[in-house]
């Protein structure tokens, strides 16, 4: 986040000297916002994937998963 952060900021520094322009408060809610996705993300895939992994198994924990049929 604190790299987001920085290039936001070198990018408003650097822009402004251009006919270019950004609003730094939209472009920080935005990676805010990409940064809260990805997180959210890696912490529930380990539980998408035990929940498929039950679904396939039809929910016995102990049972073992079988091979798809072609």
């Amino acid at each position: 986040m604190a790299g987001n952060v920085v290039l936001v900021v070198v990018a408003a520094w650097l822009l402004p000297t251009s006919d270019a322009d950004i609003s730094v408060g939209a472009t920080l809610f935005f990676l805010t916002m990409i940064s809260l996705l990805t997180t959210l993300h890696d912490r529930w895939q380990p539980v998408v994937a035990y929940r498929a992994r039950l679904a396939t198994t039809d929910g016995e924990p102990g049972a073992t998963a079988a091979p798809a049929s072609p």
